[in-house]
């Protein structure tokens, strides 16, 4: 890998949570210090779908035509990433290159900086991106000489090596007004610039904005640590410079970085001096960036103790103010507050005030509003519909609005199990919570509109969704070309808030140009309700195994059944002639996952040869793992299509389900030829 790389080459020892992925394994264990595995997601798919495979559905981004407001938000808002290069290989510079032009956020510019580099295939590569800055203006490629006679703010400079110089002398040629530094081998999802740079324009308290990582290549892991961490980045560096989003102000008011730290620790000794002079940053809980790790050994300021522990003793004499007491890390890095997510009263306004316009393309564009991604039957209809919808050439954005945790990361990790599988459809995915106030998120959804030109709006199962629907209405029926407003109700639930999501849309049928449901039975429910007949449909997707799940893929033949049917026995050791119970849902009161638990726990207490094999995720599986059920294994949340595998162990469906009979699941299972144990609701 390239030299010019982060100082943090591999994860602290000291980290509280960590992934461990093992490319033999199926899935990934999450760790947490002293307290064993804490969850268990299915989040291979992420790991080996990154932001430069080919195979990742692009939503094809192009920035518009500039006009006089454009022209504006351009001035104040561009995004300087500055990346030092020496003698990286082609293949990383090219996948951050393919990074970088895949955003989704267009007011930036790229300055590569070519730090001394001899290797040739580098250098090539170099003077084909000179080649393309004659094209496209936003990419500028500099070259650092031990004299720059020309540099056009600092005449006749002598420079200094080492990266911390390569990035100082790239900001020197930088205009914008935030800036960036990318390592050559880094990667960046498609919308992590859009983000960061939104969450620091409606926060301007923060000085800094970072996300969470996935660590790849010689490790790989999830990293979630960042500035919330608070002193605890006084003895480790818990920050990875690549994800994070630095005003050029304080940049050069905190004093640029530290060229005399050549050997390692100066993303590190920044962030130190950024909170010495009162300021610090925030890190967003969503997974925008891709560190590649590297082996150990590759910087020797931190790959020994001594070296180590000299940083440190020197870090505590520069800055006295963050280390009150000689030999304590309890020290004074400044507790920055968010704003509350709404205020009393707040008035909630429809324009956004800020723009990245992008052209318009001929394709049919969607915006789906969902509350989460995550395993579940509202999920995997929207799944279906959009794999139909891309198949024909639709692009998809997807708009997440469920509250998150303010406290637990893996229960926010957990309401996105599932975006490796949207991911495969859509790069244009947004989070809102994780980095919009609540009191702007009308006003976001109206900015995503204006900016991508959608032709329709779908929601499915947002709570938000539908409250905001008349100040959506009321917005884009001032744009030139309005998108439609749909909804999709997958089913009723009597017991929360008068029939939920189907009263909903009936309480909005106003705003709404048509409602697509899951089933007849609904449809006739909704009818009751005051819903008009001519403005439902119910909706066909096609599901199941072999023949539904993926209309690419061949008929999965007879033998492979067998194997699958097998291997997960084997896995679980159920005996070849046991009988094996599935259910598949979320893990919630509503499904009744703890009934089918009892049956065949009870069942095998009679010394009946069956097994249960429970799939889901949700807020009664803790307690469910918890407690005892014989034959029972609780295998939490998979990926859509590895639910099929299960189904081909399996001899029958169970749903219990106080709420639905036949369910998405039901009807999957029964496509791939299992028996059905349904509840007569």
């Amino acid at each position: 890998t390239s030299s010019s790389t982060s100082s943090r080459s591999t994860a602290p020892q000291s980290t509280k949570l960590l992934k461990l992925y093992n490319p033999q394994q199926t899935n990934i264990k999450l760790w947490k210090e002293k307290e064993g595995v804490i969850d268990f997601l299915n989040l291979n798919e992420s790991l080996q779908n990154n932001p430069a495979q080919t195979r990742r559905v692009k939503f094809g981004y192009d920035c518009e035509k500039e006009n006089k407001e454009s022209q504006q938000n351009k001035e104040n808002y561009k995004i300087s990433i500055i990346t030092a290069i020496k003698d990286t290989k082609v293949e990383f510079i090219e996948q951050v290159e393919t990074s970088i032009f895949a955003s989704s956020y267009c007011n930036f510019e790229w300055i590569v900086v070519n730090d001394f580099s001899n290797d040739q295939s580098c250098l090539s590569k170099l003077q084909n991106l000179e080649i393309k800055s004659n094209i496209d203006t936003r990419l500028r490629v500099v070259h650092r000489h031990h004299q720059y006679p020309n540099h056009p703010n600092h005449p006749n400079l002598v420079l200094s090596s080492g990266l911390p110089a390569a990035r100082n002398f790239g900001v020197s040629f930088s205009t914008g007004s935030f800036l960036l530094f990318l390592d050559s081998d880094d990667l960046i999802e498609s919308t992590m610039l859009e983000t960061l740079i939104i969450f620091l324009i409606k926060n301007p308290q923060f000085a800094l904005v970072n996300s969470w990582s996935v660590g790849f290549g010689y490790k790989y892991y999830l990293w979630i640590q960042g500035f919330h961490d608070y002193d605890y980045n006084l003895r480790d560096n818990m920050i990875t410079v690549g994800s994070t989003i630095i005003r050029r102000s304080v940049f050069f008011e905190v004093g640029q970085f530290d060229e005399s730290l050549k050997e390692g620790n100066e993303d590190w000794d920044l962030w130190m001096r950024v909170a010495n002079n009162g300021k610090w940053g925030y890190t967003l809980p969503q997974f925008l960036f891709w560190y590649r790790s590297s082996a150990p050994g590759k910087w020797s300021a931190r790959d020994t103790k001594d070296a180590r522990e000299q940083f440190l003793a020197s870090q505590k004499t520069k800055y006295q103010i963050l280390f009150p007491e000689n030999n304590s890390f309890r020290g004074h890095v400044p507790r920055i507050k968010l704003r509350s997510p709404m205020m009393p009263m707040e008035n909630i306004d429809s324009d956004f005030h800020f723009v990245n316009y992008l052209a318009d393309s001929k394709d049919p564009k969607l915006l789906l509003i969902v509350p989460f991604l995550k395993m579940g039957g509202a999920e995997t209809a929207a799944l279906l519909l959009l794999r139909g919808l891309v198949a024909r050439g639709w692009k998809i954005t997807i708009a997440c609005t469920h509250p998150l945790s303010s406290s637990v990361a893996t229960a926010n990790i957990a309401t996105m199990n599932w975006r490796h599988e949207f991911s495969r459809l859509t790069s244009d995915i947004f989070v809102l919570p994780a980095f919009i106030r609540l009191a702007d998120q009308p006003a976001f959804i109206n900015y995503l509109i204006e900016s991508r030109k959608h032709d329709v709006v779908m929601i499915s199962n947002s709570e938000l969704g539908y409250n905001i629907l008349p100040i959506i209405f009321k917005f884009i029926s001032k744009l030139p070309n309005p998108p439609i407003i749909i909804d999709f109700v997958h089913a009723e639930t009597p017991e929360w808030k008068n029939g939920g999501y189907m009263h909903y849309s009936s309480l909005f049928d106003y705003f709404l140009s048509h409602t697509f449901v899951a089933s007849n039975h609904l449809k006739e429910l909704m009818i009751k309700n005051g819903k008009p007949l001519n403005k439902m449909t119910t909706l066909h997707v096609k599901v199941g195994g072999p023949e539904g799940i993926e209309a690419e893929k061949e008929q999965q033949k007879e033998e492979n059944k067998i194997i699958f049917r097998n291997k997960i026995r084997q896995q679980f050791k159920i005996e070849e002639n046991a009988i094996v119970a599935i259910f598949a849902a979320r893990i919630e009161s509503g499904k009744q996952p703890n009934l089918f638990a009892k049956v065949i726990s009870q069942l095998a207490e009679e010394h009946l040869p069956i097994y249960g094999l429970v799939i889901g995720d949700g807020p009664q599986l803790k307690e469910l793992k918890q407690s005892f059920f014989k034959n029972v294994f609780f295998v939490g949340a998979i990926g859509h299509e590895k639910v099929t595998d299960y189904y081909s162990a399996s001899d029958f469906f169970f749903l219990p389900s106080k709420i639905e009979g036949i369910s998405l699941a039901a009807q999957e299972a029964m496509s791939c030829g299992l028996a059905i144990l349904s509840a007569d609701v």
